[in-house]
C-alpha cells in the first residue's frame, strides 16, 4: 500500500501495537492454532453477542442495535457537570454524550429515560433536556 509509516507517529504506533499483541497471542496459543491464513482472518470476524458499556467506553464502536438507558439529567449531563460548571458546558456535555451513544447504532437506536428513579435527596429524576427538547416524529 505504500504506506510510510514513519510519516504519522500515531499509525506507527497503532501498527506496532497491533504486531505486539498479534505475537503475543501467537506465543501463548501456540499449540492450538494452525498455521494457516484463515485461522488469522477469524480472529478479525465481526464478533456477535452483547456489549454493556458506558456512553464514554463505546467511542469508535459501531453495533447493529443500541440500547440506552439512564438518559436523565444528573446522568447526562453528570451532576458533577451541571453543578460545577456553566450552563454551556453542561448543553455542550448533554450533545456529545448522546451523539456518541446515538451514532454507534447501525440499525436500531432505543434512548430510555426511565421514570421512578430518585436522587439521593429524594427528588424524581427528569428526562435529559434534550431528549425532551427533540421531537422525533416515530414510524
Amino acid at each position: 500500500m505504500d504506506i510510510e509509516l514513519e510519516v504519522d507517529s500515531s499509525l506507527h504506533e497503532a501498527h506496532g501495537l497491533f504486531f505486539e499483541k498479534a505475537q503475543r497471542n501467537i506465543e501463548l496459543n501456540e499449540d492450538q492454532y494452525r498455521n494457516e491464513v484463515n485461522v488469522f482472518r477469524s480472529f478479525f470476524k465481526e464478533s456477535t453477542g452483547i456489549v454493556i458499556n458506558t456512553c464514554h467506553g463505546v467511542k469508535g464502536e459501531e453495533y447493529e442495535t443500541v440500547i440506552a438507558f439512564g438518559m436523565l439529567k444528573g446522568f447526562i449531563p453528570h451532576w458533577d457537570i451541571i453543578i460545577n460548571q456553566t450552563a454551556q458546558k453542561a448543553r455542550t456535555s448533554e450533545s456529545k454524550l448522546l451523539y456518541v451513544i446515538a451514532s454507534r447504532a447501525k440499525k436500531n437506536l432505543y434512548i430510555i429515560a426511565e421514570n421512578g428513579r430518585q436522587t439521593r435527596a429524594r427528588n424524581p429524576y427528569e428526562t435529559s433536556q434534550m431528549l425532551l427538547q427533540y421531537n422525533y416524529q416515530y414510524d
